[in-house]
């Protein structure tokens, strides 16, 4: 009864471009809730924090967001989200990957893969609006080992911070402390008295500041790398018009699921990163990290991996510069 109710809902909702945006369907229901066939499985209680895939540019806006380990569909990890919502899935069909607001129906399928292994981009679209969406790792800092246990976890972007990302596990934060050219764990971005703190790149060694000891480890950012087709951790920026972006840049943390890079120099920090919105997506130099970025330079060809040449001038002096790997990285 519950299943063909959804199936009505979805058809309506579909007919009318999914304004009302998706349907609910909660784990928890009963395997009564899902299509023939199929069954789901609550997530076994563990220790360590489940994977959170990130969808983001999707036609239907209320699929974005965060999508959380909850359990198996199919004999693969079920996600859920977007958070804090949670009325939509990514699960596994046995062909590929769906986005879907009920699983195991095909008529509400949002959004699918076309292979059988997340993130799965590019995605296509089902009965959802176009464009489809893109999937990144959303797990971009693993903190562990921490004296005070509040600042172990994972910590996904959650904005800026002094012009750098700022992550966060729920209650702490890991940032970057301009002031005092370091990156930082503390309860609130800014405080004077952090738990830990880190004076390299990260993800980097920690030492013990307010906290107590021991200072944690910290690891992650690669599955983001990985994803977005890099093939080094540095660059070398030559020949700008605005010599202050020439130099090396090396890798600090991950913005829109892609690495981001940064190069220090007497006029301040200029930064390489990937933007979805400016003026298409494409990868940006500029001395603020943003998606609307008012100086700098970008890449023209569209290319999703680096060094992406040819680069053309945003409101900064010609000509663009031109990049490739840093010598230890080729």
């Amino acid at each position: 009864m519950w299943r063909d109710v959804m199936v009505g809902v979805a058809l309506v909702l579909a007919a009318f471009g999914w304004a009302w945006g998706p349907v609910m369907l909660q784990p928890g229901h009963g395997s009564s809730d899902l299509a023939p066939g199929a069954s789901w499985q609550p997530a076994a209680a563990e220790e360590s924090s489940p994977a959170v895939w990130r969808v983001e540019g999707a036609g239907q806006s209320l699929c974005d967001g965060d999508y959380r380990e909850s359990g198996t569909y199919n004999g693969m990890p079920l996600y859920v989200g977007p958070a804090p919502r949670d009325d939509c899935f990514i699960c596994f069909t046995g062909q590929n990957w769906v986005l879907s607001p009920v699983p195991g129906d095909p008529v509400c399928d949002l959004y699918r893969t076309s292979g059988t292994s997340l993130p799965g981009n590019p995605w296509s679209s089902a009965v959802g609006p176009s464009p489809a969406p893109t999937t990144t790792p959303a797990r971009d800092f693993v903190v562990e080992g921490a004296g005070d246990g509040s600042c172990d976890g994972v910590y996904r972007q959650v904005g800026l911070h002094d012009g750098r990302p700022c992550y966060a596990n729920g209650s702490r934060h890991l940032y970057w402390d301009a002031a005092h050219r370091r990156w930082a764990l503390a309860a609130s971005p800014g405080t004077s008295t952090p738990a830990y703190a880190n004076g390299g790149d990260l993800p980097g060694r920690w030492i013990d500041d307010f906290g107590a000891g021991p200072a944690p480890a910290v690891a992650g950012g690669e599955a983001a790398v990985e994803a977005a087709g890099a093939d080094c951790t540095g660059w070398i920026v030559e020949d700008a018009g605005d010599s202050s972006y020439d130099g090396e840049y090396h890798m600090v943390a991950v913005y829109n699921g892609r690495p981001c890079y940064v190069c220090e120099n007497e006029e301040g920090p200029r930064y390489l990163f990937w933007s979805f919105a400016f003026p298409a997506p494409c990868w940006v130099l500029s001395d603020t990290i943003c998606d609307d970025p008012t100086d700098g330079y970008l890449a023209m060809g569209g290319e999703t991996t680096l060094p992406a040449n040819p680069w053309g001038v945003n409101l900064a002096e010609t000509p663009g510069p031109s990049l490739s790997a840093a010598p230890q990285q080729r």
